[in-house]
């Protein structure tokens, strides 16, 4: 496929940081429009210490600069991280999982598996104003692993949190 050809690509919010877009639309014998987001980073903050002719810094920033900063953006991707706890409950061929309430979720996944790499999973999705979802129809005496996320939408694009840490639980 030859760009400008084949297909044809529009960007839009694509010069600061944040979120942009990118359209692709094909052309002749290629049809269809398909529109995918991705998120700009802020460039790091540059350092303007001084330094000698051997490209080394002077003792003098060296000692001045030994604190780290923290750019807004980092801010930012440490507010939108994993639910940090939840519990489950054992039921009868059934299990709860509760955790506490993330402000920004749309939604929540809550996704469970036989599997602890969870390549047979299932996925139960909740409306983000809930806390609890109970999940039925298990096999009794079974092992279930169990993580959590969040979805967050802004402007019309959805972004998740990280999966939480597992937990396992055998239902009776």
């Amino acid at each position: 496929m030859v760009s400008g050809t084949d297909y044809s690509t529009q960007y839009s919010n694509n010069v600061n940081a944040g979120y942009a877009t990118v359209t692709i639309t094909g052309k002749g014998n290629f049809t269809g429009t398909t529109t995918t987001s991705f998120y700009i980073e802020s460039p790091p903050e540059v350092n303007n210490n001084e330094v000698d002719a051997n490209n080394q810094e002077s003792e003098s920033n060296r000692a001045s600069n030994t604190t780290s900063k923290k750019s807004a953006s980092d801010d930012s991707l440490d507010s939108f991280d994993k639910i940090k706890s939840f519990s489950l409950k054992k039921g009868k061929k059934s299990l709860t999982v509760s955790w506490d309430k993330v402000d920004e979720a749309d939604k929540y996944e809550i996704q469970y598996s036989t599997n602890k790499k969870f390549t047979d999973a299932k996925t139960k999705t909740c409306k983000g104003s809930k806390k609890s979802v109970k999940i039925k129809k298990l096999k009794s005496g079974k092992k279930y692993y169990v993580r959590i996320r969040y979805r967050q939408s802004n402007y019309g694009i959805k972004t998740y949190s990280k999966w939480s840490k597992v937990k396992k639980v055998k239902v009776s």
